[in-house]
């Protein structure tokens, strides 16, 4: 066949490839969460813990505000992520695997967990295609860009104004000329977030000089001398006593809302035990069903009325619950009764303390040096969950 008729060709399939799109009915690779039925319809994943997990990656994003906190927050409590299975003996499988900053930023930035129909989201840019390879130069376009985006098409995890502002937080965490970024780990509190009001507005620096003593923090501005090698600091503020006036007018400013504050934290924390609390209980009923029904352990001591099961030889006695379970299952199942999530007693403490500060308000030199800060950014997380 001629090349212009092939060329033919594959504009025609394209361009029915594409007008299926823009009706909803091609099918596009589902993310974490969904599954599609064998009649082409997509619907939530039919594992309950799987629908749980997903939910929770959302809500302590919503909580957090970051990829990275979301990370070592899943990385901490043990939490695996649901992948189903797309190929090979075991597809269509359930199977669990460890969290990755990249799997979440996909989850993130995926519109479909907000219900929205997407294609062309990946489109190829042709100075990045390499000759004689078709599926490489693929890059992220923005929403504006995409080939197709039907809204309310496919069952939603969050709203599209959830998925709108997860996006926005996102990209205001980039460190760039618009965005001062997350917020960094240190003692200055305004670090990211002062702008030099005598050489146009540009973004002072936090510092932490090092030597013997270690010297508290302080806030500079060296753009001229940075970026032109001419004249020498434009200011230097003492990091101190800024924070420390920054963090009594925040203080001051929330004090009459400081016990709707306090509660709705209060309900926040209680919420983030309850998900974990049932997330444990997920798993630990799947160990069960994975490691068969409970089997009791016959012995000739059974007839006597007497239980081997139930003591030791140095006469400890092993729990009913677990004398019900075969000898194969304890391992897993002692494992995940260790695994359940405590409370959370230093959070009690810091939510008290909190209230303390919101309702009553420190004395004058109760304080001590670096509690402002901590204040604040505790202010900050608390605004941030019930945004």
């Amino acid at each position: 066949m001629p090349e212009a008729g092939t060329f033919l060709i594959r504009q025609r399939m394209l361009g029915a490839k594409r007008a299926k799109a823009e009706r909803g009915e091609l099918a596009i690779p589902l993310p974490t969460g969904y599954v599609r039925r064998p009649s082409g319809e997509v619907a939530f994943d039919p594992d309950e813990q799987a629908q749980h997990v997903v939910r929770l990656v959302f809500a302590t994003f919503s909580r957090l505000g970051t990829l990275n906190a979301v990370l070592r927050y899943l990385a901490e409590h043990e939490v695996q992520l649901p992948v189903r299975v797309h190929a090979g003996p075991s597809e269509g499988e359930l199977e669990w695997h460890r969290p990755a900053r990249e799997t979440l930023q996909n989850m993130l930035h995926n519109p479909v967990y907000a219900g929205y129909y997407a294609y062309g989201r990946r489109q190829a840019g042709p100075r990045r295609k390499l000759p004689g390879r078709p599926a490489t130069g693929r890059v992220v376009k923005d929403s504006g860009e995409w080939l197709v985006l039907l809204p309310d098409r496919l069952p939603a995890y969050i709203t599209a104004e959830e998925h709108q502002a997860n996006v926005a937080r996102m990209a205001a965490n980039r460190q760039t000329a618009a965005s001062p970024g997350a917020p960094r780990g240190g003692a200055a509190l305004l670090a990211g977030l002062l702008r030099c009001g005598r050489c146009g507005r540009h973004r002072m620096t936090a510092r932490y000089p090092d030597g013997p003593g270690r010297r508290p923090h302080n806030y500079t501005c060296a753009f001229y001398q940075v970026n032109y090698g001419a004249g020498g600091l434009c200011q230097h503020i003492a990091g101190p006593a800024l924070d420390a006036y920054i963090a009594g007018q925040v203080l001051a400013a929330v004090a009459p809302a400081a016990l709707e504050v306090s509660m709705a934290a209060a309900a926040q924390a209680e919420n983030e035990r309850a998900a974990l609390d049932k997330l444990w209980q997920q798993r630990l009923e799947r160990a069960m069903r994975r490691t068969g029904p409970a089997a009791s352990i016959s012995s000739p001591s059974r007839r006597t009325g007497s239980s081997p099961a139930s003591s030791k030889p140095d006469g400890r006695t092993r729990s009913p619950s677990l004398q019900r379970l075969p000898r194969r299952a304890m391992p897993l199942q002692v494992a995940l009764r260790r695994a359940r999530p405590r409370p959370d007693r230093e959070l009690d403490l810091v939510l008290h303390e909190v209230a303390q500060h919101r309702v009553e308000g420190p004395e004058p030199g109760e304080r001590g040096e670096d509690e402002p800060d901590d204040v604040l950014r505790l202010l900050v997380r608390v605004k941030g969950g019930l945004a």
